[in-house]
C-alpha cells in the first residue's frame, strides 16, 4: 500500500469518529472530495480482501448511521421540494431500466473489453451511480445554514479542481499534437488506469464543473472574487 494511501484511511478513520459523534459535516465534505481519488490506481480499493470495503464505501456507509444514532431536528430530508421528489423519481427509474436493458445483454460492452461481467456492470451502473446521486441529496440534508452550504460548495470546488490536477499531471503536453486514435489510447491509459474514472466521464464532469464554477460569479463581492472565478473556470 502506498503512503497515500495510507494517509486516505487515517484520514477516513478519522472522519468516521466525527461522524459517530454526530459531526457530519466534515464527513460529507470528504465525501465529496474524496471522490475526486478514490478511483485513482494508488488508492486502496479491498480492505482485508473484502469487496467493497474501501475508505470511501467505509465513510459512506458510517455516514448513514451517524443519521440514524443522531437524528438531526431539522428533517430537511423528508421536506425536499415536490419538483426535486419527482426528478429523483425519475433519475432512479431511468437509470434502473437503463441498467437492467444493459444487463440483459453485454455482449457488445465485452466486444471492446472481453473481461466485463455482469456483476461488473451491475456494480458500475446501479450500486455506484446510486450511492454517488445519495450524496447530493446527504449534502442537502446538512445545508440547514449558510456557512454550512459554503462548506459544501468550497468541498465540489475542490473535487474537480483536484480531478483537473490530476489530468495536467498526467497527461503530457504533447497530447496536444497527437492524432485522434493516439488521444484516444493515451486517454484510456491514463483516465482508466491510473484516475480511475473513463475519459467519457471526466469530459463531461470536468466541463461540468466549468461552467458551475461561472454559475458562483453571482457571490462574487468584489472584482478580483470574479476574476479568482472566471480564471478557476
Amino acid at each position: 500500500m502506498s503512503i497515500r494511501g495510507l494517509v486516505l484511511i487515517v484520514l477516513t478513520l478519522y472522519l468516521c469518529v466525527l461522524a459517530i459523534k454526530g459531526k457530519r459535516l466534515p464527513s460529507i465534505c470528504g465525501l465529496i472530495v474524496m471522490m475526486s481519488v478514490s478511483q485513482h490506481a494508488d488508492m486502496p480499493r479491498l480492505l482485508f480482501g473484502i469487496p467493497g470495503f474501501e475508505p470511501w464505501n467505509v465513510l459512506f456507509f458510517v455516514h448513514l448511521a451517524s443519521l440514524v444514532i443522531h437524528p438531526s431536528a431539522d428533517s430537511r430530508l423528508f421536506k425536499l421540494p415536490t419538483y426535486l421528489k419527482i426528478t429523483i423519481v425519475i433519475f432512479f427509474c431511468y437509470n434502473i431500466i437503463s441498467a437492467l436493458r444493459l444487463l440483459s445483454d453485454y455482449s457488445v460492452v465485452q466486444i471492446t473489453d472481453p473481461e466485463t461481467t455482469g456483476f461488473g456492470l451491475f456494480k458500475d451502473y446501479i450500486v455506484n451511480t446510486s450511492k454517488y446521486f445519495l450524496v447530493s441529496v446527504l449534502a442537502y440534508y446538512e445545508c440547514n445554514s449558510p456557512k454550512k452550504a459554503l462548506y459544501i460548495i468550497g468541498s465540489i470546488i475542490v473535487l474537480y479542481l483536484v480531478l483537473a490536477l490530476l489530468m495536467i499531471k498526467d497527461m503530457p503536453l504533447q497530447a496536444i499534437t497527437m492524432s485522434g486514435s493516439e488521444l484516444s489510447k493515451l486517454g484510456k491509459k491514463v483516465c482508466d488506469q491510473n484516475i480511475g474514472y473513463g475519459r467519457v466521464t471526466i469530459s463531461m464532469m470536468l466541463s461540468g464543473a466549468s461552467w458551475a464554477i461561472l454559475g458562483l460569479t453571482p457571490l462574487a463581492k468584489k472584482k478580483s472574487h470574479i476574476l479568482f472565478i472566471f480564471g478557476s473556470a
